[in-house]
Order: C-alpha cells, then sequence, then structure tokens
C-alpha cells in the first residue's frame, strides 16, 4: 500500500482572481442598486450606462469589464423658467461689469496716496472750526479765574496757568490730527475701491436653486465575499482530513504488523 500524497494547496493567483472577479462583481452590482432614477419637483435626475472600460489585472493576466455610467439633471420647467432669466441676468451684468471695467486701466495706473501735508492742513483746519471758539472762551474764563484770586498778569504762578492751558490744547489737537489721519487714509481707500468693488458685485450675478436628490441615500450596499478566507478554510481542512487520513492508516498497518508476529509466533 503506497503513501498517499498530501493535497496541494489552492494557487495564489486562483485566490487573487476569485476574490477580485467577486470583488468587481459585487461593485458592479452596487452600482446598478443605488445609482437609482430620481423624480423630485424641482427636476429629474437620471442615470444610464455609456459602455464599459476594459481594467486589466497584471498579477492574474485577468481583465474585467466595468461599465461607465453617466448623470443628467433635468429642471422642471418652473426650475428651467427661473434658469434662463437668471442666465439671462447674469450675462447683463457680466457685460456691465465688462463695460465698467474699461476705465480700471487708467485707473490703476495712478498709484493709491495719501498726502500728510494736504491731511494736517485739512484736520487742523477741521479743529479751529470745531474747537476754536471754545478755546478762546475757555482762555479767557481762566484769566478771570486767576484774576479774582489775586493772581496778576506777568506774575509767575499767571504765566504757568496760561503756557498748561496752552501746552493741553496744543496735546488735544495733536491727539486729534493723529486720530484723523487714519480715518482720512480709510475713507480716501473706501472711495478708491468703491468702483472695483461694484464691479466685483456685478460679476457676481445671481443664482439658480439646484435640484436636491438622496439617491441611493436608502438602499444599503452588498457585501463583498471573503473568497481567499474561503479558499484558505478548504486548503486547510483537506489538509487535515488528510492528516486524518494518514494517522489512521499508520495505526490499522500498526495493528496487522503486530497480528502477523503473533500468527508466526504460533505456528
Amino acid at each position: 500500500m503506497g503513501k498517499a500524497s498530501p493535497p496541494q494547496p489552492t494557487d495564489p493567483k486562483d485566490t487573487s482572481a476569485a476574490t477580485t472577479g467577486t470583488n468587481v462583481s459585487t461593485a458592479i452590482a452596487n452600482a446598478y442598486l443605488q445609482n437609482m432614477d430620481e423624480i423630485g419637483p424641482d427636476g429629474t435626475r437620471t442615470f444610464s450606462q455609456t459602455g464599459e472600460q476594459s481594467v486589466f489585472d497584471p498579477y492574474t493576466n485577468k481583465s474585467y469589464d466595468i461599465p461607465r455610467f453617466q448623470v443628467e439633471t433635468t429642471l422642471s420647467p418652473e426650475q428651467q423658467a427661473i434658469k434662463g432669466q437668471s442666465d439671462q441676468t447674469s450675462l447683463n451684468l457680466a457685460t456691465l461689469a465688462n463695460d465698467q471695467s474699461s476705465f480700471l486701466n487708467d485707473y490703476m495706473a495712478t498709484p493709491f496716496s495719501y498726502n500728510p501735508g494736504e491731511h494736517e492742513e485739512w484736520a487742523l483746519g477741521l479743529y479751529e472750526q470745531l474747537n476754536g471758539g471754545k478755546v478762546d472762551q475757555s482762555r479767557e474764563d481762566l484769566r478771570s479765574q486767576l484774576t479774582n484770586q489775586g493772581i496778576t498778569m506777568g506774575s509767575e504762578a499767571y504765566d504757568r496757568a496760561i503756557q498748561n492751558f496752552d501746552t493741553s490744547n496744543m496735546d488735544s489737537r495733536n491727539r486729534f490730527l493723529l486720530d484723523s489721519y487714519n480715518t482720512g487714509m480709510q475713507t480716501d481707500l473706501t472711495q478708491r475701491n468703491q468702483p472695483i468693488n461694484e464691479i466685483i458685485g456685478l460679476m457676481g450675478g445671481s443664482q439658480v436653486q439646484q435640484p436636491q436628490f438622496q439617491t441611493g441615500a436608502g438602499v444599503g450596499a452588498i457585501t463583498g465575499t471573503d473568497n481567499g478566507a474561503i479558499i484558505a478554510n478548504s486548503d486547510a481542512a483537506r489538509m487535515q482530513a488528510w492528516q486524518q487520513q494518514q494517522a489512521a492508516t499508520g495505526a490499522t498497518l500498526s495493528g496487522l504488523g503486530g497480528l502477523f508476529q503473533g500468527v508466526g509466533a504460533f505456528f
């Protein structure tokens, strides 16, 4: 009785081909399952297969035909009318923006500048206009107060009080000048950018409301089959059965050997 050979394991390429083929088939089934046509109040969306793309697996030397799909969205008559009006509005705004933007070549060729000297002249003039009368009245009130206190003009105390008043007024003018500089520069920048912002606003146009769809949202995907594990388990089971068979055969032969030895001793 010859010794039986152990079962040969499945070729890894066969395992790979089985796994890839099943996964491809599952993916194709899911594509057909989940890419469903939809009809809604704002329009419809339809899926259709436009052809196939061959994909080659260099490991197994097998090719798979993968379907290619396209999706088409069709607006309802009402939404299509809105889109037509929106498109015409966008075209009109774009045309207007193009016409208005022609002056930007010369406009932007002149760099933005803000003259501190001109601002100082304007700011100090505005300060005097707003506060000049109040300052003069406050100075006269201070002089009257000093006189009533017995502090005569020309005295050290009198001169120091008037000097402190003038210094405080100068500080107020300087703070006003500095604060107004940033405000004035930002105002000029806003005026310079206003035409550009208007053109950008025109270019924005208007948008049509796109239909909302939920394709495949409620459809669960088909789970792939783990052929690699199935084949590995099958190979392991065949090997285990062979090992058990070999063990049983060995036990039988050992028993027969002992029996023959006993019979020989008897004769």
